[in-house]
């Protein structure tokens, strides 16, 4: 697939608007993995954003561990367009214009991050709050910039959770998150400003998980019963 030029529209859509932002306190701490041992800081034209999620679970299929904390509050983009139930679709293709873009990824992925971040410097935000591709699962991109972030330990991966699940008897047990991963957002609150076109939205989202009886088995669903949601028209 080739593509040409930009196809962003920050001009024909107020994504303020739309979706929304978060603000993220400083000292907040976040989770990147990958395969290294030791964190590296990359260039800005190798890496455009750093992918961090709340909590390992979200997203644990690598080796290592990095502990990210936040040097400032953080504004950031709340990227979702939708949800049906505990699924969350992001808001890039829409924004993005690229509509294949999850199909396309990884020949798209580099081009497309370097048009978001032009976009988000632009309308001065540190970053985008997202689903992981479409599923259950939500991160957090921030730009890869040196006054944002600072990587402050590093270790194993080592899974100290346990997810929720049916026993022998068809008894369900709840996830089990422990303590030994912080979740941040739980001492220091985030505040949310969406449209209040979520309101319904969310609603229906929280419906779901009480009717699946798996409760707070997702970052997202348990963010939505600990974090400030002002909602505007």
């Amino acid at each position: 697939m080739k593509i040409k030029k930009s196809k962003i529209k920050d001009k024909e859509m107020n994504i303020f608007h739309h979706y929304g932002y978060m603000i993220i306190p400083k000292g907040s701490i976040l989770y990147h993995m990958n395969d290294e041992s030791v964190f590296r800081y990359k260039s800005i034209e190798e890496k455009p954003f750093l992918f961090c999620t709340f909590h390992p679970s979200e997203y644990h299929e690598q080796y290592y561990i990095h502990y990210i904390k936040l040097k400032k509050d953080l504004k950031i983009l709340f990227m979702i367009e939708n949800m049906y139930e505990d699924r969350i679709y992001s808001a890039l293709p829409q924004i993005s214009g690229y509509k294949l873009i999850l199909k396309y990824l990884l020949s798209m992925e580099l081009l497309v991050l370097h048009q978001m971040r032009d976009l988000f410097i632009k309308t001065k935000l540190d970053g985008w709050f997202s689903s992981i591709n479409n599923l259950t699962n939500v991160e957090v991109g921030l730009l890869n910039k040196p006054d944002i972030f600072r990587c402050v330990k590093s270790i194993e991966l080592k899974k100290k959770w346990k997810n929720g699940r049916n026993d022998e008897n068809d008894n369900q047990i709840l996830k089990d998150w422990r303590k030994f991963y912080e979740i941040s957002f739980i001492e220091k609150p985030i505040q949310l400003y969406v449209n209040e076109r979520f309101k319904k939205i969310f609603k229906k989202y929280k419906k779901y998980e009480k009717e699946s009886g798996f409760i707070h088995e997702y970052i997202f669903q348990m963010m939505l019963d600990n974090i400030k949601i002002n909602y505007y028209k």
